[in-house]
């Protein structure tokens, strides 16, 4: 009976040391970037929604508060059409495509970067988890909507990437 209770109190004591001893890997100091990193150590260790999807999108939502970082991580499914143009930006700050990523437990966490250019490791990382349409395989449809009347819109059918194809022309009024 003690034995059993020795055990069950030493399990208990390393389950409660392993649970934490990722905060000794979160930043201190720094900027958005080791906000991000803390985020995704956080949602890594301590939410359920974790062992829910494979890849999540971090975002940094802009506040009037200068104070604070506000991250949001969810879980993303969406395709990233890549063509030659984006193949061509290798090496670029680029706005069209997330350029930031951090796997952790065979899970992708991605974000935009806007001081931090694609690389080829990026866009080979996004293909092992399935990220990237190839304009060769598929097309995609983006819907425009009248911001003030969001029954009023049109498709694009397109094998373009988002940015890159020629608009409709919609009536909003």
């Amino acid at each position: 009976m003690k034995t059993n209770q020795v055990l069950l109190s030493v399990l208990i004591v390393l389950s409660l040391i392993s649970c934490n001893a990722y905060k000794e890997e979160l930043k201190v100091n720094g900027y958005e970037s080791e906000a991000i990193h803390n985020a995704i150590l956080d949602f890594s260790n301590k939410s359920p929604l974790f062992r829910k999807d494979t890849i999540f999108s971090v975002n940094v939502i802009k506040t009037f508060d200068s104070t604070k970082y506000v991250i949001g991580i969810i879980g993303d499914d969406m395709k990233i059409l890549v063509n030659d143009s984006i193949r061509a930006m290798i090496g670029l700050k680029v706005k069209t495509i997330p350029t930031r990523y951090l796997e952790i437990e065979n899970r992708l966490f991605t974000w935009w970067d806007d001081d931090y250019p694609l690389t080829k490791q990026t866009l080979e990382i996004y293909k092992r988890y399935n990220l990237l349409q190839d304009d060769e395989g598929g097309w995609i449809k983006f819907p425009d909507f009248c911001k003030n009347n969001l029954t009023i819109y049109k498709k694009v059918t397109t094998n373009i990437g988002f940015g890159y194809y020629e608009p409709p022309v919609i009536n909003c009024k």
